[in-house]
């Protein structure tokens, strides 16, 4: 689960890559102001690290490591 706070509406994309730097799924957001959740189906993804990168329309960018298992 991918929980965004903005303080208005605007798009963000959210791109897996596994740790060879490969994009194996990428999520289009649209955000309204305030709390945002979407789910990613990470199912058909095997174990292993992955990193998790929210890029919105100003730029701004966050990108975190998880652990599949």
């Amino acid at each position: 689960t991918v929980d965004i706070t903005t303080p208005e509406s605007s798009r963000a994309q959210v791109k897996i890559m596994d740790a060879t730097g490969r994009v194996v799924r990428t999520v289009e957001m649209s955000l309204q102001a305030g709390s945002n959740s979407t789910k990613i189906d990470l199912q058909s993804l095997t174990d292993g690290m992955y990193m998790v990168s929210i890029t919105d329309q100003k730029g701004l960018n966050h990108t975190q490591t998880i652990r599949k298992k």
